[in-house]
């Protein structure tokens, strides 16, 4: 019956991909399907096994995930949808080309896309965590492949808008299933008092406190959940989806709606987490979510729920795997071969690219010794924000011509710096905020020179 169960999830998400792909008309998305793309994407493996793992280890600063992706969306929202719209279907990174030039473009595409390359690995690792609980003794790298290769079926046959009509049903199995895991911890305890005494008695020798959300610090919390906005910003699948609504007004809405339905993920995650943290101390705690499912519901139940766990990691990969694709064939492939093609080529370069990025994400899991998805999660939207955030912000808002020296050493040298400072430095604050501050003080001398050489022309 837990074959069963799977099936069903994970078929009818298939069914529905396959169907978006060959039914949905190309017309602008409205907010619901805006919702389903962004969606689609962020509520993957790291607001579910991830925020259940990481509360497994630290409690309810978990929760900072969903909260950053919250927060991300409305900034995205009330920020850069009318930006972005009005770039006429450019990427990111080919606002960034056209603002500067070519090499800031493809510097930015390179960095950029090895930063959401990094979480798709978060997508990965979390499909294992599905996949050891069902097939015990099958091999990590088997589980990577197939993983990978369901990612691929995902995203090839519905493109953009496919996403978004998967992301739809995926996210109604996400909700029912998260809710329905965390009604079962609180009927399990006796209700939510009894539960805060379940927390208060797990043995703690490291003084980790489980109920605050900055039981890793305020400058670590803080510092993530700046992550999550600049990275979400700075991410080429979230800026397509508000490209494809059908107006300025459904963009925004769709962003809004999606940004309301993330947090109560994560707390059922997080009541997840540290029941199972009480209960059983010893599993492999990437498998805390999963672990549960199979422990506290029927088989055909907890099938359909780890089918849904397995294709909500599948379809974020899948939605980065397009993100990525899209940008290497319209700021890399097309600017190094600018010899005009047709559709379908361009569309086989995508489907193409989508398989590489899969494939070699799935043997660089293989090669990791980490499994804790959150800390890739962060890493991933630090180093994108840290490389695109400013140049794009001086792209879409400052009239001024900097010289493209500016935006490629701040692409180069933030990022290196905030990586430098997360090996070798202990700062009271996250090193993300000094990767940012680097960066935009490069734009800004940029900006500045560019003032003073326009005032010496007058």
């Amino acid at each position: 019956m837990l074959v069963v169960g799977l099936l069903i999830s994970v078929m009818l998400i298939v069914a529905t991909a396959l169907y978006s792909g060959t039914h949905c008309s190309q017309e602008g998305m409205g907010p619901c399907l805006v919702s389903g793309v962004l969606l689609g994407t962020i509520v993957g493996g790291s607001c579910t096994i991830g925020t259940a793992q990481l509360a497994y280890l630290y409690g309810a600063c978990a929760w900072w995930f969903c909260l950053g992706c919250t927060v991300a969306l409305i900034v995205l929202a009330l920020v850069f949808a009318l930006p972005f719209r009005q770039q006429r279907g450019r990427t990111i990174l080919g606002i960034l080309s056209s603002h500067f030039d070519n090499r800031v473009g493809m510097t930015t595409s390179i960095l950029s896309s090895v930063g959401t390359f990094i979480s798709i690995l978060c997508q990965l690792i979390a499909a294992t965590s599905v996949i050891a609980v069902i097939v015990p003794t099958f091999p990590l790298t088997l589980s990577l492949l197939s993983a990978a290769v369901f990612m691929i079926v995902y995203v090839i046959f519905g493109g953009t808008r496919g996403a978004g009509l998967v992301g739809m049903v995926k996210l109604a199995l996400v909700y029912a299933s998260m809710i329905l895991c965390g009604a079962i911890v609180l009927t399990e305890i006796g209700g939510l008092d009894n539960f805060f005494v379940m927390v208060d008695g797990i043995p703690n020798e490291r003084g980790i406190d489980f109920l605050s959300v900055f039981g890793l610090g305020v400058g670590k919390e803080i510092g993530s959940c700046v992550a999550l906005i600049i990275g979400v910003a700075s991410t080429q699948i979230y800026a397509q989806s508000l490209c494809a609504a059908r107006s300025d007004g459904v963009a925004r809405w769709g962003s809004i709606l999606g940004a309301l339905l993330i947090p109560v993920i994560g707390a059922m995650g997080i009541l997840v987490g540290l029941y199972m943290r009480a209960h059983f101390p010893e599993i492999p705690p990437k498998t805390a979510l999963t672990q549960f499912v199979l422990l506290h519901t029927p088989e055909l139940v907890a099938g359909v729920i780890l089918g849904t766990l397995f294709v909500t990691v599948v379809g974020t990969g899948a939605g980065l795997a397009l993100g990525i694709a899209t940008v290497i064939n319209n700021d890399i492939i097309q600017v190094l071969f600018p010899k005009q093609v047709d559709v379908r080529t361009k569309n086989r370069r995508i489907r193409l690219g989508i398989g590489c990025v899969l494939l070699s994400a799935a043997v660089a899991c293989a090669l990791l010794d980490s499994d804790l998805i959150l800390n890739y999660a962060f890493l991933s939207m630090g180093l994108r924000g840290t490389v695109v955030f400013a140049p794009l912000c001086f792209a879409l808002w400052v009239r001024s011509r900097i010289h493209p020296l500016y935006p490629l050493t701040s692409a180069i040298v933030a990022p290196v710096v905030e990586f430098a400072l997360h090996l070798f430095a202990n700062l009271p604050v996250n090193p993300l905020f000094v990767g940012i501050a680097v960066s935009f003080g490069i734009m800004a001398i940029g900006w500045i020179q560019s003032e003073k050489a326009v005032d010496s022309r007058s």
